[in-house]
């Protein structure tokens, strides 16, 4: 297949995506509005993006119209697929190429579209003129559906490359640089952004240090948002607990595995996710979890069973949960195992990607007769 991405080339989870279905043998180009190189990609920039707020893709569609329709003139695709529906998403729909994939990351159903008319328009345009929609949870779904238009949304999530995240990662090296081998360990890999509630985990930290005072908290990607990581750097000094903080910057996606290993549980709370490759990442390690009710969580975790759930917001609801885990090693292992097999049975990459490339095989041939 020769397959058109149209995506945020800097984004990993991008650059997943299209480095394995070039891996699979297939001819990819990648149009993106930011520079990035990729082994094995045929990339095509079209950016910069315009800093104007809501209207910008609007204006982009128009403004690279002919150039996005020469490049795919050039490439002669079998198929397009569009990453972000008001983003990228949005520009692969108004490209006019048939047959064309669309998926949905999240904050384009669930947060932007609410927030202004444009965004709302360019969701439903986008959806109109795609063939099929991938999503990632049921909650997105249904979301999608509201809009209309969406009568072949498959649910299919990403997953995690199972042999790279796995429970026997060494994580010696990673403890001793971090000063956290003799510590109990709670890990968050969500980024530092608003959307991510940062902020509530930092209000948990002097109650559960007290409690149990050698509990460290390894904070990662922090580096995107600087702004945001001043204020979270801040609010830990005025509460007394910089000390008991490890802040850990990019990382190579490869190295990423040796951070989940050091822990003991991994932590999100997020407001709104789609379905958090993080959090299956770190259940792939088989590390047991504490995660905010956000509706896409409660779709692999049970609470008490192979994780526990707390209410947004809410960090003493999250300082009873943590501590209860940290007290107890027996269910730490109970649930980390019963999340490793979670993730191999419907949380793993290649078994998920393969249904993806089934998909548009058959979209492929559909329109081929």
């Amino acid at each position: 297949m020769i397959i058109s991405y149209f995506a945020d080339s800097q984004s990993i989870h991008t650059q997943r995506w299209v480095k394995h279905f070039a891996e699979r043998g297939h001819e990819v180009h990648l149009i993106s509005l930011k520079k990035a190189k990729i082994e094995g990609v045929d990339f095509h920039y079209i950016g910069p993006p315009i800093p104007i707020h809501y209207f910008s893709y609007l204006f982009l569609s128009i403004l690279k119209s002919r150039k996005i329709k020469k490049i795919i003139k050039e490439i002669k695709p079998d198929i397009v697929h569009g990453h972000y529906l008001i983003e990228h998403g949005f520009l692969a729909a108004a490209s006019g190429f048939k047959p064309l994939v669309v998926s949905a990351w999240g904050s384009d159903v669930l947060v932007y579209p609410k927030n202004c008319f444009i965004n709302k328009f360019i969701l439903k345009f986008t959806l109109k003129n795609s063939d099929l929609i991938f999503t990632e949870s049921k909650i997105m779904k249904k979301e999608i559906e509201k809009y209309g238009h969406a009568i072949n949304v498959n649910v299919i999530p990403w997953g995690v490359n199972t042999k790279n995240f796995n429970p026997e990662i060494k994580s010696d090296e990673i403890k001793n640089s971090l000063s956290i081998k003799n510590s109990l360990n709670i890990i968050s890999t969500r980024p530092f952004a608003p959307i991510y509630d940062i902020e509530t985990l930092i209000k948990a930290i002097p109650i559960i240090t007290r409690e149990i005072p050698n509990a460290k908290f390894i904070l990662k990607n922090f580096e995107r948002h600087l702004l945001f990581k001043e204020k979270i750097e801040n609010m830990a000094k005025d509460l007394g607990v910089y000390r008991f903080i490890k802040y850990v910057g990019e990382v190579d996606y490869h190295e990423l595995p040796k951070y989940l290993a050091a822990s003991d549980i991994y932590v999100s709370t997020s407001l709104s996710d789609s379905c958090s490759v993080s959090l299956l990442e770190a259940m792939a390690c088989s590390l047991p979890v504490v995660v905010s009710d956000e509706p896409s969580n409660l779709e692999w975790i049970i609470d008490g069973w192979n994780g526990y759930i707390f209410p947004r917001k809410d960090h003493e609801a999250l300082v009873e949960k943590l501590i209860m885990l940290l007290k107890d090693k027996e269910k730490r292992e109970l649930f980390g195992k019963r999340n490793r097999e979670i993730i191999e049975e419907r949380g793993n990459w290649n078994k998920n990607m393969a249904k993806v490339e089934q998909l548009y095989e058959n979209l492929i041939n559909e329109y081929k007769r």
